[in-house]
């Protein structure tokens, strides 16, 4: 996933957050067991194949980054509830991306320890990654409609034994 070399493991372990960060909301170590990290190293396996060329982005937002690539959408999950430090670190790594923050999506989850974001510039994904405190980069699902396959509609009656 670093390009020719193998990347130096993550210490992905459950630990005490920083001084400007909040407690996990989530239940710690779930992460150990996300179902799109089949080698559990911490990055989305779709987004290490686009790292690697083998696919592109799906995401219906992005635009084309300074690396030249469709940039992704990303979900960035914290061992603790990320604090204004986290926040600043990410911006930092994405800014010297040529991520712009307007007309960007940079949400951060109070009920999740994540931050939620998109146009993010595929050559900022490794250092995402590597940020302290990050335990899982994932790719942001794409949501379609399917209405035309629909089944048909019941009506509901008011009932005396229920």
């Amino acid at each position: 996933m670093c390009g020719e070399v193998i990347c130096d493991p993550l210490d992905r372990s459950v630990r005490s957050p920083p001084f400007d960060a909040g407690f996990p909301v989530e239940d710690e170590g779930w992460w150990f067991s996300y179902w799109y990290d089949l080698d559990s190293d911490g990055m989305d396996d779709r987004l290490q194949r686009i790292i690697a060329g083998q696919r592109e982005s799906v995401s219906s937002t992005a635009i084309i980054g300074l690396d030249g690539r469709p940039t992704v959408a990303i979900v960035v999950d914290y061992a603790w509830h990320p604090g204004p430090s986290d926040t600043a670190a990410l911006r930092e790594v994405l800014e010297s991306h040529g991520w712009e923050q307007e007309g960007s999506w940079f949400f951060e989850m109070d009920i999740l320890d994540s931050i939620v974001l998109d146009h993010v510039p595929v050559s900022a994904l490794i250092e995402i990654w590597q940020l302290d405190g990050v335990v899982m980069v994932e790719e942001q699902n794409v949501i379609v409609p399917s209405l035309d396959t629909a089944t048909r509609g019941s009506k509901v009656r008011d009932s005396k034994t229920i």
